[in-house]
């Protein structure tokens, strides 16, 4: 599957497996940055490690801990915005059915 493009959000029409999809590519582009950010990250490691090898003393050790710190709040802050992601699409797509259930049932009523 091709990279996310997000104009494709601006469409017309829409059903499940297409709610599902945009789900998912939302999920996985998030899951991907958490991946680069986290403290567990090979990025972070790298800058944990440079620090230690050309720093020392007290006010390196601060900057490791407050990294660390914003890393770890920032992976957090991902972990929400994809559970909303998730959340957000589920209703969505349950208050879609809801609609068009309701429309099909007043367009079929006979007067």
């Amino acid at each position: 599957m091709a990279n996310f493009n997000y104009n494709q959000l601006n469409v017309v029409g829409r059903d499940k497996d297409s709610v599902v999809w945009y789900r998912n590519v939302l999920t996985k582009e998030l899951t991907n940055l958490k991946d680069k950010v986290s403290p567990e990250s090979a990025a972070f490691k790298k800058v944990v490690q440079v620090a230690n090898e050309v720093w020392s003393g007290d006010d390196k050790d601060l900057f490791i801990k407050n990294l660390t710190a914003s890393a770890t709040e920032f992976a957090g802050s991902i972990d929400l915005v994809k559970m909303n992601i998730v959340r957000y699409f589920g209703q969505d797509l349950s208050d879609f059915d809801q609609l068009q259930k309701a429309t099909t049932n007043i367009s079929s009523k006979k007067y």
